[in-house]
């Protein structure tokens, strides 16, 4: 499925930012460290193929931190 193109939120006009390429070197904040550099990406060091293999991995851990979040939330204290 193709993925909705995500937009500025000031705007509400579409993001320069290609975060299917950006998404793998910014990581996510406190879930996930950057997985490359853009100059890996941009050289060739990092294949495509690698970069889905990291975004599989991104929406496996920020799921189960998501999962880990609402568990505490939902815990008996």
């Amino acid at each position: 499925a193709k993925r909705k193109q995500r937009r500025v939120r000031d705007t509400g006009r579409p993001s320069p930012v290609n975060w299917y390429f950006m998404r793998v070197c910014t990581g996510i904040e406190g879930v996930c460290p950057p997985l490359c550099t853009w100059a890996q990406l941009k050289d060739g060091t990092i294949s495509l193929a690698e970069v889905e293999q990291f975004h599989f991995a991104m929406d496996e851990l920020q799921g189960k931190y998501i999962e880990a979040i609402n568990n505490a939330r939902n815990s008996p204290k």
